[in-house]
């Protein structure tokens, strides 16, 4: 397969401006993207380098499917970053595994959705393959100057780390409901950028399901005579190490965190979690002190660990969400 060195002379009219919706289709979702290789040529490979073409053909799942003009607008964004940093283009293959992983997983979700599950009032809230949460809910266009009697559609959205719609970021479903032997597809609009806001951190390092760019922490320290101090929502990086293991910030108390205090956070087929001091931090004795676990479905980890000074013993209970709660959520 010839890969592109130009992404911006790549772009293909939109298709969809007069696509009509198909009700099924006799393959997998695999073979779907295999039988439009106009509009997912790219998409097929790169999510061949995700390692998610044989749950394409086998798992039953929801694919909001991005095109290839996605993936193209995506890239470019990216090689003009890379432009300012002063750094060469990259293809496809210069983006590792698991970032490509990373970035396509929150389009999945397991089960099948079609465009009557979202109708609730509230929308839905699935929780994707990359254990992170989108949002989906029903559009209805207006139609010849009557409100919401016209076509429906669905606004896919990822909630940016926040609770409140403002700030989430959203594209359109163009095409709805197409049926395959192992599961529903969704076609995303052609003006959708391909990783939401996020196609940039995760191309440019190495990820895991755990990892991610910007998380929430809030906690409590105790000190050796028993002097408490409370932080809320300090916004935290998890850096992968390999494939279960994060590194970040222990504590979040500024001036702990401006010492050098940096711990790895392995999490567990059970979910639970082992805490310890990465090589670089600067006080090694960090470790687990009470239950340590992931939570897959509010999306948050829990941990209870201490470490040792000149002072004495500390302990901490921090909690690191992905999704940001209570006031002062920035």
């Amino acid at each position: 397969m010839l890969l592109p060195v130009c992404f911006i002379s790549c772009r293909k009219p939109n298709p969809y401006l007069s696509y009509q919706p198909v009700s099924s289709f006799g393959g997998t979702i695999y073979d779907y993207l295999h039988a439009h290789p106009a509009d997912f040529n790219y998409m097929l490979y790169v999510l061949d380098k995700a390692g998610l073409t044989t749950m394409l053909q086998q798992d039953t799942l929801t694919f909001f499917m991005p095109t290839d003009n996605s993936l193209m607008a995506a890239m470019d964004e990216y090689n003009a970053y890379r432009q300012v940093q002063g750094k060469t283009p990259v293809t496809f293959n210069n983006i590792d595994s698991s970032s490509w992983r990373s970035i396509l997983e929150p389009y999945l979700i397991r089960g099948e959705l079609q465009l009557n599950d979202f109708t609730g009032q509230d929308g839905l809230m699935m929780t994707t393959l990359a254990r992170r949460p989108m949002h989906g809910e029903l559009i209805k266009h207006n139609a010849s100057g009557v409100k919401e009697s016209g076509s429906e559609t669905v606004e896919f959205s990822y909630p940016n780390g926040s609770r409140f719609t403002i700030d989430w970021i959203s594209a359109y479903v163009s095409t709805s409901n197409i049926k395959t032997k192992n599961g529903i597809i969704h076609i995303l609009e052609n003006r959708h950028v391909l990783g939401f806001n996020y196609f940039i951190y995760k191309a440019k390092q190495p990820q895991n399901k755990y990892s991610e760019g910007r998380t929430f922490s809030t906690g409590t320290i105790t000190a050796p005579n028993d002097i408490k101090d409370i932080w809320g929502h300090y916004i935290k990086e998890l850096k992968a190490v390999d494939s279960n293991t994060v590194e970040t910030e222990a504590v979040s108390f500024a001036t702990l965190a401006q010492k050098g205090f940096v711990m790895r956070l392995t999490v567990h087929d059970n979910d639970s979690i082992t805490v310890r001091s990465a090589p670089s931090s600067v006080n090694a004795t960090i470790q687990n002190d009470g239950p340590c676990f992931f939570d897959p479905v509010n999306f948050e980890f829990t941990l209870n660990y201490s470490y040792i000074d000149f002072d004495g013993k500390h302990t901490v209970n921090e909690t690191i969400r992905y999704i940001a709660v209570g006031k002062n959520t920035y």
